[in-house]
């Protein structure tokens, strides 16, 4: 409803992220995402908040010892990957390694 009305919308996650988590590889997200784009309205901006793998482990490590599925290294390298394979050039990329959140809205609004 928001989008028919002209309405902006934001979210955290779309089906770039779908494609990343659930693919197997590259070719598999690549189907998964050209399924999605077929159902649902191709984003006006993306934003990439650009972690390394291992930085992103380390952080999830700290936060919780007990890990998920997706929250080993190999996984969130085949994740990274598929990311950066798949978005569009157009894509915003933040590098988030060591940026706090103010610093990274500033950046991000620095771009648009």
């Amino acid at each position: 409803p928001s989008l028919k009305r002209g309405e902006t919308v934001v979210l955290d996650r779309y089906y770039y992220s779908t494609a990343a988590y659930q693919g197997k590889d590259i070719e598999d997200a690549k189907r998964i995402l050209k399924k999605n784009q077929k159902l649902f309205p191709a984003p006006d901006y993306i934003l990439f908040l650009s972690i390394s793998p291992k930085k992103a482990l380390q952080r999830i490590t700290e936060r919780n010892p007990e890990k998920e599925i997706f929250e080993s290294l190999p996984k969130l390298q085949l994740i990274d990957s598929i990311f950066r394979k798949t978005l569009p050039e157009s894509s915003i990329y933040l590098d988030s390694e060591n940026l706090l959140s103010e610093a990274l809205l500033k950046e991000f609004i620095a771009r648009m």
